[in-house]
């Protein structure tokens, strides 16, 4: 286990393998501006996720998927502290690619996403799985829906 204070003094605290003195595998608990957040999983030689992890913060978000430098990239899940979640590709811990939402109270739709935004046609669902509409996304608006009959 390793105690430590970065350049900026937020604490991390380490409970990995090690091997010539960088972490390989195992978690890292990093405090900052008093919030706490755990990562399990790989790191690189820089303290930084890497490959598939967990992720968890004080709020009660949690991601599990893969890493890169740190971010969600990848394929991965994030669970939101209200209970939405998004299941998909991302890019630079921001959802890109091919994804899932699902709100709360069980509708969700499918569509894709660029550097965190909707884009394109997205099919949307009620919770029993049932198509309702198309809805047609430009710069994070609907600017076309389409009801299935």
């Amino acid at each position: 286990m390793l105690y430590c204070i970065d350049s900026k003094g937020n604490p991390s605290l380490f409970q990995c393998e090690w091997i010539k003195g960088s972490p390989i595998k195992g978690e890292r608990i990093l405090i900052f501006e008093n919030i706490w957040e755990k990562i399990e999983g790989q790191f690189d030689h820089r303290y930084l996720g890497t490959g598939y992890g967990k992720w968890q913060h004080e709020d009660g978000t949690n991601y599990q998927g893969e890493f890169k430098d740190g971010r969600s990239h990848g394929q991965g899940k994030v669970v939101y502290a209200e209970g939405d979640m998004y299941d998909g590709q991302w890019k630079e811990d921001n959802r890109n690619g091919l994804g899932r939402c699902t709100w709360l109270d069980g509708r969700y739709q499918i569509g894709n996403y660029e550097n965190d935004e909707p884009i394109g046609v997205h099919e949307f669902f009620i919770k029993d799985g049932t198509l309702v509409y198309y809805r047609t996304y430009e710069y994070n608006m609907v600017v076309k829906l389409v009801e299935v009959l």
